[in-house]
């Protein structure tokens, strides 16, 4: 009766959080305390942007392919359309236009990178919610954190965000 409970809670905490749980894994890791929801890979320390991306289970990528629609027995091209298709696992995640480009979940962490490499930066975490559709990654940055009045400790954080087919 335990065990059924503890399952049903944690499905609960699943739905709420809309976490990716694609292949039977968690699509989140969070380093030193848990997340409210207790799920996911739990390091005790910030990591670098390749152990983020293989913990989180990112290592995947976007594919964008032509749309096509029924009209009745028939199957025709959308014209200006294109599909957003994970690649491990064929999803349909959004449409597109034809100007869009997807940046894979890789791109998004060594843009990051690139942009706070020079400050010490460690991931803290990163994930995916919405089967795929939204990824995230949160690096503290130890090097430009600093306390007011000698008392409170302000640590900075950089977040990159990405939604796999908004425009």
């Amino acid at each position: 009766e335990a065990e059924k409970t503890i399952s049903e809670m944690r499905m609960r905490a699943i739905r709420r959080a809309s976490l990716d749980v694609t292949g039977g894994k968690i699509s989140v890791m969070v380093a030193g305390e848990p997340a409210w929801h207790g799920l996911g890979v739990n390091v005790a320390e910030a990591v670098t942007a390749a152990d983020a991306i293989r913990l989180a289970n990112l290592g995947w990528e976007i594919v964008k392919l032509p749309l096509y629609f029924e009209q009745g027995d028939t199957l025709k091209l959308a014209t200006g359309r294109y599909a957003l298709v994970r690649r491990d696992t064929g999803a349909y995640l959004n449409h597109v236009g034809p100007k869009y480009a997807p940046i894979q979940n890789a791109e998004a962490f060594s843009f990051l990178d690139e942009v706070i490499g020079k400050h010490n930066a460690k991931y803290e975490t990163a994930g995916a919610i919405h089967g795929g559709r939204k990824i995230w990654c949160q690096v503290r940055m130890p090097e430009q954190s600093f306390s007011l009045n000698g008392r409170d400790q302000v640590d900075a954080y950089a977040m990159f965000t990405n939604s796999h087919g908004d425009e």
